[in-house]
């Protein structure tokens, strides 16, 4: 107890902030719910689709749309968001990288839905039990 402090593993990472217990938590709750979205969104999406073609039409309210899009693009556009703010913290934003960021964004909006569609094949995958292997990238150059 009073002795000389344990060395870390280096085979088990560490997550980090002041409390690691917490932190570690917050990343694996934030990996499966990155994980459960896309089932989810897909299964609304659907289901919307479904009462279209039944001919339902809706009479929505615009708050309740803002309600549910503002949380999606804060979701989506936040990473970016954070890079373009640290490019120009750290050094000049040049005409190459805001055309890159003005282009990742909509190819983002337009590939969203294929995302949501191979994350819930993956996860109904495992939950009907398949295996799913792990194949490393090669190493060497």
């Amino acid at each position: 107890m009073f002795g000389a402090p344990r060395a870390a593993n280096p085979s088990r990472p560490r997550c980090p902030g002041e409390n690691p217990r917490v932190s570690c938590r917050l990343y694996f709750a934030n990996g499966i719910l990155a994980y459960t979205s896309g089932p989810l969104l897909l299964l609304l999406m659907t289901l919307g689709l479904v009462q279209g073609l039944r001919g339902r039409v809706y009479e929505y309210q615009s708050g309740l749309l803002w309600l549910f899009l503002v949380p999606f693009l804060i979701m989506l556009l936040t990473p970016k968001l954070m890079g373009v703010l640290d490019t120009i913290r750290t050094r000049r934003l040049d005409g190459a990288e805001a055309l890159s960021f003005a282009l990742e964004v909509p190819f983002s909006l337009l590939l969203a839905p294929l995302l949501f569609y191979l994350h819930t094949t993956f996860v109904l995958g495992i939950l009907r039990g398949r295996v799913t292997p792990w194949i490393s990238p090669s190493r060497n150059p």
